[in-house]
């Protein structure tokens, strides 16, 4: 029964572990409005509309460009909300975030590259968005490692946008052919989570197993 109750109480604790370790992404949130509309797309965006974008991913992401000045990693989630319109990418090879650390400027870029989900605007169907933030004198980055905070005040430009294929019959000339709507961000807040409650009970079951465990060997 000892050993019983110590195996259950260090299986239990090491599933939390992990799951926490799992667990931790981290959210910027930024706000802003919109600066621009090109002709196709009005109606459905306007200037001065609200933007929230918000992207989701994890701190220990690896980065998959070799470059030692331009890391490539990954995200969890992304979404751009304009005015009404919301788009969305899941995780994929377009979906990435781009950090430059070059001897000229840094840019910290969120994109989803043909991978973005949204409803089609004036028969036009939505190719990309990108949230991007560039430093003209080089003095944000250090290294091309993904970042778990930004001062947006170190950017000397912080805009965002959603393109839209303005030839849907002919895909082969939408990186040509967009139509556009860009905005500028004017905040940023970072969020990351905590252990579920769930998960706390699990290691609180976990230690009063090891506890209980301990204590009839004392017996």
């Amino acid at each position: 029964m000892k050993q019983f109750l110590s195996a259950l109480g260090m299986v239990i604790v090491g599933a939390c572990w992990t799951d926490a370790a799992l667990a931790s992404p981290i959210a910027f949130h930024f706000g802003g409005s919109v600066t621009s509309v090109d002709p196709l797309l009005t109606g459905t965006f306007a200037v001065g509309d609200p933007i929230s974008d918000i992207l989701t991913f994890d701190p220990a992401a690896v980065d998959t460009d070799p470059n030692p000045a331009t890391g490539r990693y990954q995200y969890i989630g992304f979404q751009l909300q304009f005015g009404s319109y919301v788009a969305s990418s899941l995780p994929g090879v377009n979906s990435i975030i781009s950090v430059f650390n070059q001897p000229s400027f840094d840019l910290f870029q969120a994109l989803s590259a043909f991978s973005a989900v949204g409803a089609p605007v004036n028969g036009l169907t939505l190719v990309s968005g990108a949230t991007t933030l560039l430093d003209s004198t080089h003095m944000v980055f250090n290294s091309d490692a993904l970042p778990t905070s930004l001062n947006l005040g170190s950017f000397d430009i912080a805009d965002t946008s959603l393109s839209f294929c303005a030839t849907p019959g002919d895909p082969g000339n939408c990186n040509t052919h967009l139509q556009q709507v860009f905005g500028n961000i004017t905040s940023l807040s970072v969020t990351s989570s905590v252990p579920e409650p769930a998960t706390l009970t699990l290691l609180g079951l976990g230690l009063a197993a090891l506890r209980l465990a301990r204590r009839q060997l004392r017996v």
